[in-house]
């Protein structure tokens, strides 16, 4: 595998890492004139309360499909906000939205509500402890546009499930994608982040990242990533990898 580092401008193509004998630019034109072929989607269901138990503490349920405040322990089943190594669970099938704000930690985070929403709102930091994220729904850091540092963050080497999304919502470190020391997180074929903001994380990239905010940009930064599948930038945005190496898988 060829490791390289590429800062993609305002054009709708994937990264590519040329391969040994081919010159960078012969190689560039073959990416953009070659149509990527998607790698066969893994779906994904709903996550069972025994396997919620094996990562975690007690497994917590969202009460009713209606919009409410993660840190009201009233709208959970159990009456109380999970903790640090209890499960979070997301059902249900009718569309509502979950706003977390401040600082804390969960266990597994699971959303198996394809219509569910979590806003990450401004200033927030929401650390999963569990080796395991299930998102079939959509998270999104920074929901209110605020220009504080606001992260997902992974505090264990983690496996991102799901045929859901994460919209990092904001430029910069406003919207921010990351993880503990050491620690790697591994996005499956079925799962997608877009937008723009900061991926931070050492990251194993099997499913699709998308910069896609016109006239804006994701940044890949900090920490050493691999990619087997799509990494692009459309709609006139831009990736940038800047100082880290990429290893095209």
């Amino acid at each position: 595998m060829i490791r390289a580092s590429v800062n993609m401008g305002p054009c709708t193509h994937a990264i590519g890492i040329a391969p040994k004998g081919w010159s960078g630019l012969g190689y560039e034109q073959l990416m953009k004139g070659t149509e990527m072929k998607s790698r066969t989607l893994i779906a994904l269901g709903a996550v069972s309360a025994s396997t919620i138990v094996a990562y975690a503490g007690v497994g917590h349920s969202w009460n009713l499909p209606i919009n409410g405040d993660w840190n009201v322990g009233a709208n959970w089943g159990l009456g109380v906000v999970p903790g640090t190594f209890d499960g979070a669970t997301l059902g249900h099938v009718d569309p509502y939205v979950v706003n977390f704000s401040g600082s804390d930690s969960v266990g597994v985070l699971s959303i198996t509500n394809a219509n569910a929403q979590l806003n990450l709102i401004n200033i927030a930091t929401l650390t999963t402890n569990g080796n395991m994220l299930l998102n079939n729904g959509l998270i999104v850091v920074n929901s209110n546009l605020g220009g504080n540092s606001t992260s997902l963050l992974f505090a264990q080497s983690c496996s991102l499930d799901g045929t859901g999304t994460i919209l990092l919502n904001v430029p910069g470190a406003a919207a921010r994608f990351r993880a503990d020391p050491g620690m790697t997180v591994t996005q499956s074929a079925s799962h997608t982040i877009e937008g723009r903001g900061q991926i931070e994380a050492t990251f194993v990239n099997n499913g699709i990242v998308r910069s896609n905010v016109t006239g804006n940009e994701m940044r890949l930064i900090t920490n050493p990533m691999t990619n087997n599948h799509r990494m692009e930038a459309v709609n006139g945005a831009r990736l940038d990898v800047s100082g880290i190496t990429v290893t095209q898988g």
